[in-house]
């Protein structure tokens, strides 16, 4: 591929291949000379492979269209082919004849030009007509394949936010993988339409940009179709919605752990920017294990003005260009008074500068939480002598309160400083309308951090990436970490540190209580087998209860439920050994029943004084602890009601078993062969005045705000079948079915045909 000076490609190029023969018997010559033919050719053929074809001149050229003035592929419907002609690649439809009911399609098949079959490809693009739409036929995979893509990588982005590295990335289809060898995952990768050299790749990309923290193994896939010209408009207002004239707008490229600076333009009179890109929305994805999407970055826009002041707002990458309202006003007015205002400083009086003072909601006089507009991110960064002032932008029809914020409001802010300050994050409320002085605790001790399991130290990034550390501290905030956060080490402060991985189902390590002596290098060490312990006692007597089931639940219920067991599948159950695998060897058929019900890996029984353990694997997560027997009303409990004791075992609280009684329900259907049959939640009501006084205890034990955890109450009835459900035995209780769904819904009454 030559170029010129100018990096621009020189078409019409001759390029002479001069091969030399020396004197030798004629044979062999011809052979020679035969290599010589075949290699020049592979050797050109290789250069044009490597370069690809231009993308086909389509303007002029047209397009066979179907036009569906139905609904497709129906019978009935009325199909006509047209011709359209292309413009660039865009194909406008502006039928006279067809409403905005149609349909249209374009198909390889269809066409008649052999270069405008090809641009189309193996796809079919279906439309819904309206008139003036435009469509643009985006460029194929096939025409991207083999080219290169210009990525930025931005390796020092903490201490040079715009300086960045070209790397050259060669497409498969419309694939790009970022995975250099020199480059660490603390660095910010970037495509940027306007880098590119490559005809084709600029025309795919266009003026859009994206970027995402740096992972080996990340990819995406170039977006289809390009932006329209009049998207790049951006208006920036005061927090009031006043145009901000000259602003002067830096806009950065941002996520949560990273920012680079893509350019500083400045506004006009009327607050209005024209950027020469967009950003793009195509998420990202690391292809490690089963994969994880990524989504592209956001644009933060710094916008400054000598009257107003500085204001940072962070835009969704899936909004528009828009009216970007920053977080600012006008000294002198009534709003500006109603700010939140201040300083931050560390521990030793020392003024912080150039850090985000993050306002994330106000909370209004009666505790009415209130957002920004269109969940926009809004920050005032400190100056100089650690001081920041910020307004938030508030929405004109905002509930009770409109967009001039009333006195003695709370901000909701949040402030996580650069590591290299060595600072802990702040996250509080402070009020408006006062001055306010907000101290940065310091970060603490260095340290770094490792995991193991039972096969040693853990190097896999597949797990690294899925852990996650939490940092308790008496009377103060907990920390959390994830991994971007933790993977380089830093300063972090004392406290107790309990890491989770989340890979399957999620497993814990040995929490380690972190004083200012211990270690820099924290080895985080897979948690030992778990014992669960507690004791069941009936409900009414108070006594201990001998042979009970216990189960370790991972949070799922089927819409079966315990009730529906024959007396000849309790026996069964009954006969296993006291604990046992949920799933293992000749217990699996006696315990489907129970699996029909719950999600479970271990059963363990209660022995005569009614106590039970049941240790559970390392790697084992579950959320309830679920205790249950034969005609008694089975009890959920939170595995973080269970409290933790000095061995690492855990004491379930006390359990009371209440009689059951068993109501079998069927329902006699207007349809029923209706495919969708209704379904109704049974509740009952119990009046305390008419029953005996244990029924005190069983209420308690009714989580009325939460059917999953206490006394279960989440049965749902289909009305398709002969199914029952538990409801209290020995109490004088009224039933009630409340529609599963919509409450609107009139259910002939249930009869009760047998209860036991």
């Amino acid at each position: 591929y030559i170029k010129g000076p100018g990096r621009d490609a020189l078409p019409a190029v001759q390029i002479e291949i001069t091969i030399g023969i020396t004197e030798m018997n004629h044979p062999t010559k011809h052979i020679i000379c035969l290599l010589a033919v075949l290699l020049a050719g592979v050797v050109t053929s290789g250069l044009l492979a490597a370069e690809g074809p231009n993308l086909p001149d389509l303007d002029g050229r047209k397009v066979v269209v179907r036009v569906y003035k139905g609904v497709p592929q129906k019978s009935g419907e009325t199909l006509e082919k047209t011709t359209v002609v292309i413009e660039g690649r865009t194909i406008k439809f502006d039928f006279e004849d067809v409403n905005d009911s149609a349909q249209i399609m374009i198909c390889a098949d269809d066409q008649i030009d052999e270069i405008v079959r090809r641009a189309v490809g193996i796809h079919m693009y279906q439309l819904a007509y309206e008139k003036g739409l435009e469509f643009y036929l985006p460029v194929s995979p096939a025409e991207l394949d083999g080219r290169e893509v210009v990525v930025r990588v931005y390796k020092n982005w903490q201490d040079d936010p715009c300086g960045f590295d070209e790397y050259a990335v060669r497409l498969k289809g419309r694939i790009v993988r970022f995975d250099f060898n020199d480059v660490n995952e603390s660095a910010f990768v970037a495509v940027v339409g306007h880098d590119q050299e490559d005809d084709v790749a600029r025309e795919a990309i266009a003026n859009r940009i994206c970027g995402w923290g740096y992972e080996r193994r990340l990819q995406f896939s170039l977006p289809g179709r390009p932006p329209k010209e009049q998207d790049f408009w951006w208006s920036f207002a005061d927090a009031l919605g006043n145009p901000i004239p000259s602003a002067v707008v830096r806009v950065y490229l941002t996520d949560k752990e990273h920012h680079v600076l893509i350019g500083r333009w400045k506004a006009d009179a009327d607050g209005r920017l024209r950027l020469p890109f967009c950003l793009g929305t195509s998420r990202a994805e690391v292809r490690i294990g089963h994969g994880s999407r990524v989504s592209t970055s956001r644009l933060r826009f710094v916008v400054s003005n000598p009257e107003y002041g500085t204001g940072v707002v962070e835009s969704s990458p899936f909004k528009k260009p828009d009216t970007i309202f920053a977080p600012v006003v006008r000294p002198g007015t009534e709003a500006y008074e109603r700010c939140a205002w201040g300083v931050v400083i560390d521990s030793d009086n020392n003024r912080v500068s150039g850090v985000l003072v993050r306002c994330t909601g106000l909370v209004a006089l009666g505790g009415n939480y209130i957002n920004g507009i269109y969940n926009h991110k809004f920050a005032a960064p400190t100056d100089e002598d650690g001081r920041f002032r910020l307004y938030l932008p508030v929405a004109e029809d905002q509930e009770g309160i409109g967009t001039l914020i009333p006195p003695k409001t709370e901000y909701c802010v949040k402030i996580d400083p650069p590591t290299r300050l060595g600072l802990l994050p702040y996250s509080g409320k402070i009020p408006n309308g006062q001055e306010t002085k907000i101290t940065l605790e310091p970060a603490g001790y260095s340290r770094t951090f490792a995991f193991e399991d039972e096969n040693g130290p853990i190097t896999d990034s597949n797990q690294l990436r899925r852990i996650e550390i939490t940092i308790q501290r008496p009377g103060k905030p907990n920390l959390w970490l994830n991994y971007e956060k933790w993977r380089d080490g830093g300063f972090f402060p004392v406290g107790r540190y309990e890491a989770r991985c989340w890979a399957g189902r999620g497993y814990g390590f040995e929490p380690i209580e972190v004083a200012a002596d211990s270690p820099k290098r924290l080895v985080f060490k897979l948690l030992r087998g778990r014992p669960y312990y507690g004791q069941v006692v009936d409900g009414i007597t108070g006594e201990p209860m001998e042979g009970a089931f216990v189960i370790d639940v991972d949070g799922s219920c089927s819409q079966e439920n315990l009730s529906m067991l024959t007396n000849k599948q309790w026996d069964a159950l009954h006969d296993l050994p006291a604990s046992t695998s949920g799933g293992s060897g000749d217990s699996r058929d006696v315990l489907r029943p129970v699996t029909n019900s719950y999600s479970f890996s271990m059963i363990a029984r209660t022995k005569k004084e009614g106590w039970f353990e049941m240790t559970l694997p390392p790697k084992r997560d579950f959320s309830k602890i679920v205790i249950f027997d034969a005609n008694r009303l089975t009890v959920i409990t939170d595995r973080r009601e269970c409290e933790s004791e000095g061995d690492n075992s855990y004491k379930v609280p006390l359990t009371k078993l209440f009689p059951a009684a068993t109501v079998v329900v069927e329902a006699c259907a207007d349809d029923p062969n209706d495919p969708n049959p209704p379904s109704v939640w049974p509740e009952w009501v119990i009046d305390e005045r008419s029953n005996p006084p244990w029924v005190r205890d069983l209420l308690t034990n009714c989580q009325f705000d939460n059917f999953m955890d206490g006394i279960r109450k989440d049965f749902s009835v289909h009305l398709d079948k002969r199914c029952s459900f538990y409801v209290p035995a020995g109490l004088n209780l009224q039933l009630q079915l409340r529609p599963r769904y919509d409450e609107s819904q009139q259910w002939s009454p249930l009869t009760i045909v047998e209860s036991v």
